[in-house]
């Protein structure tokens, strides 16, 4: 995974939807393109593009809780969610082991550790929007990021067609 972010303890990525309504985002620094997402409208799959590279998110099977990132037929890294009753996943990349998870039972944000240390943070920059910002704070590659991204959009996209079947 080429591209690792280095040195800065306390770097900002913005992610901007593509539209009102979407769930596919542009991901910047400081101004300067970093990566996007793409989520596919009726699954669970999809693209991420990182440090020059197409990579493509695969599910398991429809009730899996497994997701890979894949680069040219290559798992770059995985994801598993170990329980249908927490928004949380374990993820697997170069030999390292993350947790992401919601920070709080009823709110948006989430963390992502790596040996209990506080990698990165993703949160909306209020509670009425998709626009959000990554906190990046350990050296993290940026594929790694941007999965640990996808993954939080997904389950807030889970979240918001929830809300909207039940009222």
């Amino acid at each position: 995974m080429r591209r690792v972010i280095r040195g800065n303890l306390d770097m900002l990525l913005r992610c901007l939807p593509t539209s009102i309504c979407s769930w596919n985002f542009n991901v910047d620094q400081e101004g300067s393109y970093f990566g996007s997402t793409v989520m596919r409208s009726m699954t669970e799959t999809g693209e991420i593009h990182a440090a020059g590279s197409t990579f493509g998110v695969t599910k398991g099977g429809m009730f899996s809780g497994r997701w890979t990132l894949d680069e040219h037929g290559l798992t770059m890294a995985e994801a598993t969610k170990p329980s249908s009753m927490f928004r949380a996943y374990e993820l697997a990349a170069e030999g390292r082991q993350y947790d992401l998870a919601a920070v709080s039972v009823l709110s948006r944000p989430f963390a992502m550790k790596r040996g209990g240390r506080l990698v990165l943070t993703i949160q909306p920059v209020h509670p009425f929007t998709r626009r959000s910002e990554i906190h990046v704070m350990e050296d993290t590659p940026a594929p790694v990021v941007m999965f640990a991204f996808w993954l939080t959009a997904m389950t807030w996209r889970r979240q918001a067609r929830s809300s909207a079947a039940a009222g």
